[in-house]
């Protein structure tokens, strides 16, 4: 089941980097990244004239706001989620995350961690999400996710179907497919 959700999910939230075809690692919603000589530090350039699906603005403070809710006991933020996965792959590497400028973070690392741009990839486990909407929505936020993806959420009646429409202010372009839905099948 968590394939087939953070499949769908990647369609709605993105991530800083992302896996190509050939299983390499590119840029995201991060154009590039430096990693520090000593490999405790990744600086990574985000994209910008990104927005979220809710007309928001994709930034740096988006993405410190986005790890710190989940590297944060005491985020105000940080109740709206279940952080198991955050806890198991980056708690163990990630120090902090730091704004830079409006479109420059850091990434402080507790020891080099090669895979490091790799994990970051995977959708749920560095997916980027609006701030306003999860502070809107705190605990029904995960109910009605916002992110920067080609597609928006629409609607999901649960064990029947979920519902994402093209997101017409995409930054890559408008997605060719208006409507997708994918219909839950109880029994494979």
């Amino acid at each position: 089941f968590d394939t087939q959700a953070m499949r769908f999910g990647s369609l709605i939230a993105e991530n800083l980097t992302r896996t190509n075809s050939d299983g390499s690692v590119g840029p995201g919603l991060a154009e590039r990244w430096e990693i520090s000589g000593d490999g405790l530090g990744v600086t990574f350039y985000l994209r910008k004239n990104v927005n979220f699906h809710d007309g928001t603005p994709f930034n740096a403070d988006a993405v410190v706001f986005n790890f710190e809710r989940q590297m944060d006991k005491n985020h105000p933020y940080y109740q709206y989620g279940d952080w198991v996965w955050y806890d198991w792959m980056f708690s163990p590497i990630i120090k902090n995350v730091s704004k830079v400028d409006d479109y420059t973070i850091k990434m402080a690392l507790k020891k080099p961690f090669s895979p490091l741009l790799a994990h970051l990839s995977i959708s749920a486990f560095g997916s980027i999400f609006s701030p306003a909407a999860i502070k809107e929505g705190k605990d029904k936020f995960a109910l009605h996710p916002v992110g920067t993806g080609p597609y928006k959420f629409k609607e999901w009646v649960r064990g029947d179907h979920i519902t994402l429409v093209a997101n017409e202010d995409y930054w890559q372009g408008r997605p060719h497919i208006d409507e997708i839905t994918a219909r839950f099948i109880p029994d494979n």
